[in-house]
């Protein structure tokens, strides 16, 4: 059985390589084993470059798969929306 510090500490490697790399704000989430990671609109074709180095250091930290999240979006504020049919907030 994983434990949950386990995976926190697993998680934090892996965004803290993520960062290493470049990356400026990696969101990631991990559910049995498969890490999902959400980057910047901008950061997308940076990772499909590094897809191998960066699979290869994924799954050294224990993860079997790893998965790059299409549907996340940034908006202005950095926050994320998770679907892009969501509106935006309205400030007055």
């Amino acid at each position: 059985m994983i434990k949950s510090t386990e995976i926190d500490t697993e998680l934090i490697k892996a965004e803290d390589f993520l960062k290493d790399l470049g990356f400026e704000k990696p969101k990631l989430s991990e559910h049995q084993r498969i890490l999902q990671i959400g980057l910047l609109d901008h950061e997308i074709g940076k990772a499909i470059e590094q897809r191998d180095l960066i699979v290869e250091e994924i799954k050294s930290l224990g993860y079997r798969f790893v998965t790059l999240d299409l549907c996340v979006q940034r908006i202005s504020r950095g926050e994320e929306k998770e679907s892009p049919d969501e509106p935006d907030e309205q400030t007055d």
